[in-house]
């Protein structure tokens, strides 16, 4: 998805946007949900500007334990991480950090385009 697609499918939601980095764009979303607090996606700044990332941000680490496990299953690499390869596609990693969960998009030409670990 790129920036404009998002802002459009987005055009009523409550975004705060942080261009701050020259090499992504970070947009908040606030909503009112009972388990999560806010969205944050980014944007990288180049070409078509993709969307990379996604992060879900939890009221609690509990509520974050639930859903990761609910879409993802037990993790399967080192750390805590999932890893999705995609052969016809762009590779996926997600990781949690404090109530926060993270998915990742290897796309080309992004903060996250390597692997950083290299085992891929």
């Amino acid at each position: 998805m790129t920036l404009d697609d998002f802002k459009q499918m987005k055009s009523k939601a409550k975004l705060t946007y942080n261009t701050d980095d020259s090499f992504r764009v970070a947009i908040i979303e606030e909503i009112e949900h009972p388990e999560i607090s806010n969205y944050v996606y980014y944007f990288d700044t180049d070409d078509d500007k993709p969307l990379y990332e996604i992060i879900v941000i939890y009221k609690t680490e509990a509520q974050r334990d639930e859903v990761a496990e609910k879409l993802f299953g037990e993790p399967n690499f080192e750390g805590g991480e999932w890893r999705f390869k995609r052969p016809k596609s762009f590779n996926v990693m997600a990781w949690k950090y404090k109530t926060k969960l993270i998915i990742v998009a290897l796309l080309p030409k992004t903060e996250w385009a390597e692997d950083p670990s290299g085992t891929w």
